[in-house]
């Protein structure tokens, strides 16, 4: 018998109740977790976070396994889910009692391209707030989404491991911790950005210079508030958390 004919498939509702299970077992002893629940259909909402799960699925060898790790965030599989600069970590519930360990490491952003990344959006989005909404020119989402030097990174930048059995480039587990940033990006688009490799204090900082200086040459006195402001407080004014 090969190993997953040693396995029953799970039904979306038994997968979200081992989840539950799982999850309080694994917290009882003491474990700290992240689950990422989805309520309804949508993975994403934000038009940062569609535009994460838009790069995923246009790749065209990964097709199969994004479909897959779909059903498997709505089924709430991913218990726990940390990201920092360049990684990703989740553990994912499957088949098999203990859940799945993936390591997902994703290319920093090389410096010229988030030099003229940055330079771009200084240039098109008027605040910190409409660049977090995703409200800025469609020139700029081009700018955002291109294939090669925009912030979502190609297939060669993301480099995949899972604990399980199969042996595909990505697996179902890994896409579902993949997709599973999606809701982390609904709620704070800025892990995007550290995901990627970008200073998001230096690009508060860039960007509060650049909006002085247009109040100043409109001969608008800006405000003192921004002017002394700490980096904490900069980032509550803009919404950058």
């Amino acid at each position: 018998m090969s190993f997953y004919g040693q396995y029953r498939k799970l039904s979306q509702a038994e997968l979200k109740e081992k989840a539950r299970n799982t999850i309080e077992k694994l917290r009882s002893k003491g474990q700290e977790l992240q689950p990422v629940e989805i309520t309804g259909r949508h993975i994403a909402t934000s038009w940062w976070a569609k535009a994460w799960v838009d790069n995923l699925d246009r790749y065209a060898d990964w097709d199969y396994r994004v479909d897959r790790g779909k059903s498997y965030v709505r089924a709430n599989c991913v218990i726990d889910l940390r990201v920092s600069r360049g990684k990703i970590l989740g553990q994912v519930i499957g088949t098999r009692s203990n859940p799945y360990q993936v390591h997902i490491s994703i290319d920093p952003m090389h410096k010229a391209n988030i030099q003229t990344l940055l330079d771009s959006i200084n240039q098109k989005a008027e605040s910190l707030e409409k660049l977090i909404l995703g409200d800025f020119p469609e020139t700029l989402k081009d700018k955002l989404y291109a294939a090669k030097d925009g912030i979502f990174p190609s297939v060669d930048e993301i480099h995949l491991s899972c604990n399980c059995p199969d042996y595909a480039d990505l697996c179902k587990h890994a896409a579902s911790v993949l997709l599973s940033l999606a809701p982390r990006i609904d709620s704070n688009p800025t892990v995007l950005f550290e995901l990627r490799g970008i200073d998001m204090n230096d690009f508060i900082q860039t960007s509060v210079s650049n909006i002085v200086s247009n109040m100043v040459s409109n001969a608008n006195q800006p405000s003192q508030r921004i002017l002394t402001a700490s980096d904490e407080e900069l980032s509550q004014i803009f919404g950058v958390i």
